[in-house]
C-alpha cells in the first residue's frame, strides 16, 4: 500500500564525508542543505501527521541534468519529457540513498532502520529531482 510520495526538486546530492576541526565534525553545507529541503518538502507532504513508525519499502528515482557531452539524440529524448538511464552518472547511489534518508528520519519515518527494502535508479531528465514514493511492508 502507498503511503507517501513527494517530488524534492533540485539536482540530488550524495552524502560526503564529515569534516573535522578543531575537535569537531560537521556535515558539509552541501549535503546539509539537501537533507534540509528533503525536510521541507517530506513536512509539506506528510501534512502535519507524525512519522510512519513500521516497516517500509522506499522507491526512489534520482533525476540529473544532461552533462553537455551528451549526444544531440539523448538530449532530444530527455527534453521531451523522459528519463534516460546514463551509467556515467558520477554519484554513488549508496551515498544518495543516505543523504535522502537522513533528511526523511524524523519527518517522514521515524527511523530509516524502518527501511527494509529499497527500490533506486539515477536517470537523467530535463527536471533534476528525486522521486520518493514510500510504501507499506505490512501484510
Amino acid at each position: 500500500m502507498k503511503l507517501l510520495s513527494l517530488i524534492i526538486l533540485g539536482e540530488p546530492v550524495s552524502r560526503q564525508a564529515h569534516t573535522h576541526a578543531k575537535g569537531f565534525t560537521f556535515l558539509p553545507k552541501e549535503s546539509k542543505h539537501y537533507q534540509e529541503r528533503v525536510r521541507a518538502y517530506a513536512a509539506e507532504a506528510m501534512k502535519g501527521t507524525a512519522p510512519i513508525d513500521f516497516t517500509v519499502h522506499v522507491d526512489i528515482c534520482f533525476r540529473f541534468p544532461a552533462p553537455k557531452s551528451l549526444r544531440k539524440a539523448e538530449r532530444l529524448h530527455i527534453q521531451n519529457d523522459c528519463e534516460l538511464i546514463y551509467a556515467r552518472i558520477n554519484k554513488d547511489i549508496d551515498n544518495l540513498q543516505k543523504n535522502l534518508f537522513d533528511g526523511l528520519k524524523g519527518v517522514a519515518i521515524q527511523d530509516d532502520k524502518q527501511i527494509v527494502r529499497v527500490t533506486a535508479k539515477k536517470v537523467l531528465h530535463k527536471i533534476p529531482s528525486t522521486i520518493v514514493t514510500i510504501y507499506s511492508e505490512l501484510a
